[in-house]
């Protein structure tokens, strides 16, 4: 039932909820973080309390020196106290293009029809930090490429590049090349596709072996800050020839509506204008290269060239200078630089009667995403068979340096060891002549200490049988079946020897009767 006495005091309290809310409007601003650093983004933020309507006005007073792009609203609303109370924040990415101090004064803007003046707002703009480098690989080469990394982009919201360290290449050579996309910071985008993908019919003479993910940086352009992501691939001609190459992607960015139809001027933005930006599918393409592939020069080919091209450095390593006469030790080539690591082959050990040798073990620690740069680890296990050894194996490389277009060889510096007299089995193997040894048993040259050492661990063996092979095994199964059966058979004549007996006599109760009166009877006739 109704109380219609309830009615003055309802509308009472909605005449100053309405009220509260009409005359509680306050408009403000102010900027996120209150510092930064040339370069940085932050955010400048126009609140208004006790209003989701949007403000209205000529815009915000342009500052020079900071760019700035709508970016979105944040609404709430709360009831505390039986009074409700709304609030909305409308959001303006901040870029300091340059440092000093920065004050946007007040500025009248209408809220449901009623003027009001948003406060002023200060922000302080340090020097910038040192901007994002090339990778290290990039150093030393050619100046045309630097150039074009760090070029202005021809549009100033979003761009695609290819990168790469030089443009004349020799068949078999492997070169990082970078596709590169550059968004202005605080537009939003999504990318289309998997990745950058080839444009044009030049790609057919090289193979690529582009990186799992794509690397994510933050580089500024001239007074623009861009978020950029780096999709690095290794680059390998297969022909000789001239070819152009180009990469296509497919991004959607969100564009802002400006003002005043010009693209350079960001320091002035109407609110209204801003709430919808333009978001536009775009199909990008890095501009072309055109990159010239030489064969490899046939003068000056070492034999033992293997098909190794790049920038490379090799250092012995052993894991003891004084080895006693067939002790195994570990002899470690390490070679490190840059290039097409694959195609570096262990080194065949010269043939020496002092030494014996096992297949090396190769392993590969790359240093980027895309094994362009890294370490190559060989590791021989090889034995000592004479005392008058005084240093490590000659070890040699040959590779193609493609900047100074000769086949060099890399010939790290032997290490000297002492070798002193074993005193077990192998040492008086290693004093007979080269012949007996090759043709005694290797096994026989090994005690079971060299096994430890040996590169790789080979089959497991093991010498214990199944227990079901052993007669006692299968004696205590009889045993357990024949107890089984016994128990079985008895319990089956107790069954049977029960079945025989009356009906009565089957109940305890009525034998123990039957054996109460008997004794009765047997008791009256003794007396």
């Amino acid at each position: 039932r109704f109380n219609f006495y309830l009615l003055p005091l309802v509308s009472l309290a909605l005449a100053c909820n309405l009220l509260a809310a009409e005359e509680g409007v306050v408009v403000s601003s102010r900027f996120n973080p209150k510092q930064l650093a040339v370069g940085q983004a932050g955010v400048y933020e126009i609140v208004v309390d006790g209003s989701q309507s949007a403000p209205a006005g000529k815009g915000i007073p342009g500052q020079q020196g900071l760019a700035m792009q709508y970016r979105g609203q944040q609404a709430s609303f709360q009831v505390l106290n039986g009074q409700s109370r709304s609030r909305s924040i409308y959001i303006f990415n901040v870029v300091a293009q340059s440092a000093g101090s920065y004050t946007i004064p007040e500025y009248s803007v209408q809220v449901d029809g009623k003027a009001y003046t948003v406060p002023a707002a200060s922000l302080e703009v340090s020097p910038s930090p040192s901007a994002v480098t090339a990778p290290s690989y990039y150093a030393g080469q050619s100046a045309s490429a630097q150039g074009r990394s760090s070029q202005a982009p021809s549009s100033p919201y979003v761009f695609l590049e290819l990168k790469l360290p030089r443009n004349n290449l020799y068949v078999g050579e492997t070169i990082p090349c970078w596709a590169n996309l550059g968004v202005r910071e605080g537009s939003a985008y999504r990318i289309l596709s998997p990745g950058p993908e080839p444009v044009g019919a030049g790609f057919d003479a090289f193979a690529f072996n582009p990186a799992r993910d794509p690397l994510q940086a933050r580089e500024q352009r001239g007074p623009i800050v861009y978020r950029e992501t780096l999709w690095p691939t290794a680059m390998t001609p297969l022909k000789a020839g001239t070819y152009t190459i180009s990469f296509g992607l497919n991004v959607a960015v969100q564009l802002p509506t400006q003002p005043n139809g010009t693209e350079d001027d960001y320091s002035s933005y109407s609110i209204l204008s801003n709430f919808l930006a333009n978001v536009e599918t775009l199909s990008l393409e890095t501009k072309t290269e055109q990159i010239q592939v030489s064969p490899l020069p046939a003068e000056g080919k070492p034999k033992d060239f293997t098909g190794a091209i790049g920038s490379f450095s090799a250092q012995q390593l052993i894991s003891t200078t004084t080895p006693d006469v067939g002790e195994p030790v570990t002899l470690t080539l390490v070679i490190n630089g840059t290039g097409n690591f694959d195609r570096i082959q262990a080194p065949a050990l010269p043939e020496d009667p002092n030494w014996k040798s096992y297949p090396p073990r190769v392993d590969f620690n790359p240093e980027d995403p895309i094994g362009y740069q890294g370490a190559k680890r060989i590791q021989y296990v090889i034995i000592p068979l004479s005392e008058s050894i005084q240093a490590t194996p000659d070890l040699h490389i040959s590779y193609f340096d493609p900047v100074a277009g000769k086949y060099r060889e890399l010939t790290p510096e032997p290490l000297p060891i002492e070798v002193k007299p074993g005193s077990s089995k192998r040492g008086k193997n290693a004093k007979n002549s080269s012949n007996k040894i090759a043709e005694e048993d290797p096994q026989e040259n090994i005690d079971d200490s060299a096994l430890s050492l040996m590169p790789e661990l080979g089959p497991v063996v093991t010498h214990s049988r199944p227990c079901f092979f052993g007669i006692s095994f299968w004696m205590a199964q009889a045993a357990a079946a024949a107890a089984l059966i016994g128990w079985f058979t008895f319990r089956r004549k107790q069954l049977r020897a029960r079945k025989r007996l009356p009906l009565g006599s089957r109940d305890p109760g009525h034998r123990r009767d039957a054996r109460d009166r008997v004794r009765g009877l047997r008791g009256r006739s003794r007396g």
